[in-house]
């Protein structure tokens, strides 16, 4: 599952450079497609924020522990941002290639979002 939603959400940057348009032009919509899909493998590598009120209501259960994260999903996750990342730095450095600036932006934003993740402490939520 992990494979295909990112080889889908990601198609624009090919299986390899040859597969590249001659100017590679990400839409609008598949930009956000594309910062939705970082955002979640994210949250599944580091975990989700956590929420004030849990701070102040430790007493009581409002809400459940629905943020975490099997641990073979978290080892796909970081694999999948890590295989992106290092598919977007060899994408950003093709010499020659046209990169539209909208689309060059969003990438070398993504690849700073993921460069952080990567970097990140990972939230403990177990032993």
């Amino acid at each position: 599952m992990f494979r295909t939603l990112s080889d889908s959400i990601w198609s624009e940057l090919g299986a390899n450079q040859e597969d590249l348009p001659e100017k590679l032009e990400i839409s609008t919509i598949r930009r956000n497609l594309q910062r939705e899909h970082v955002r979640k493998l994210s949250t599944i590598v580091i975990g989700q924020r956590r929420n004030p009120f849990y701070e102040m209501y430790g007493y009581a259960l409002f809400f459940g522990n629905s943020y975490r994260y099997p641990a073979d999903a978290r080892s796909l996750a970081r694999m999948h941002l890590q295989e992106l990342g290092e598919k977007l730095e060899g994408v950003l450095e093709i010499e020659g290639l046209a990169v539209e600036d909208s689309s060059r932006a969003h990438l070398q934003e993504v690849l700073v979002q993921i460069e952080k993740v990567l970097n990140a402490k990972m939230e403990a939520t177990g032993p």
